[in-house]
């Protein structure tokens, strides 16, 4: 079984690749053993939305060069839907880009940043400075939490949003049924198709961050296998 085009997985904020730590768990070994062409990208865990479009950029160019394709499939989760979404809209990637699946994706913000941003502002150059330097460690190359705060910061969804969304990329989002940083509202963009699992799931749960059931774990594997499924 395989689909058409390669997979790219984005990752979100701070969850990214380091060491043995995968941001998506074990989400790409096991598509992988299905026959899907999958890859995870490569961006900064707090960097902001063009700097880490431009990341996924060059490396969706890779993965198009290395596989001799036309087009790539996108699954976004959280922050790296919203990379994806800047990349297609503004770095001239739309004819590169099959679809895009956004998962529990701020699109409207989220209300957890907008938080954070009203702290002292003493506390919330603290908290910048320690992540920043922590990301650089972890070999982000412009981390800037700041900026990726005040871009995550809950914001009023217009009707014309959307309107430089190539229609020639198939959009389809998901949210999760107890998302306690991003709401349903938020995550909704294109065409919604609800929650992705009907169950109790949290924010990084879909990311396979922070499920430890194994029968909860195997539902999510099972989520992407049917996602990848349709784009087949």
């Amino acid at each position: 079984m395989a689909s058409k085009y390669p997979i790219v997985l984005a990752h979100g904020v701070a969850i990214k690749d380091f060491g043995l730590f995968r941001a998506f768990g074990k989400i790409e070994k096991n598509l992988k053993k299905q026959g899907y062409r999958v890859y995870s990208a490569k961006t900064d865990g707090f960097g902001r939305t063009e700097n880490n479009a431009r990341q996924l950029k060059a490396f969706v160019l890779e993965v198009l060069e290395r596989e001799g394709a036309e087009k790539v499939n996108l699954i976004g989760f959280s922050k790296g839907g919203l990379d994806s979404r800047y990349m297609i809209e503004n770095l001239d990637m739309s004819e590169s880009v099959a679809s895009l699946t956004t998962l529990c994706t701020p699109h409207g913000g989220s209300a957890l940043a907008t938080k954070l941003l009203k702290l002292p502002k003493f506390a919330v150059r603290c908290i910048e400075f320690f992540l920043n330097l922590l990301y650089k460690i972890l070999g982000d190359e412009r981390p800037d939490a700041l900026a990726v705060g005040q871009e995550l910061s809950l914001k009023e969804r217009t009707a014309d949003e959307g309107k430089n969304f190539p229609q020639t990329v198939h959009c389809r989002s998901y949210s999760a049924t107890e998302d306690e940083l991003v709401s349903k509202e938020s995550a909704s963009f294109g065409d919604y198709r609800g929650h992705c699992l009907n169950e109790p799931l949290k924010h990084l749960g879909i990311s396979d961050c922070t499920v430890f059931n194994k029968k909860k774990r195997e539902r999510v594997y099972g989520f992407y296998l049917t996602l990848c499924e349709e784009l087949t």
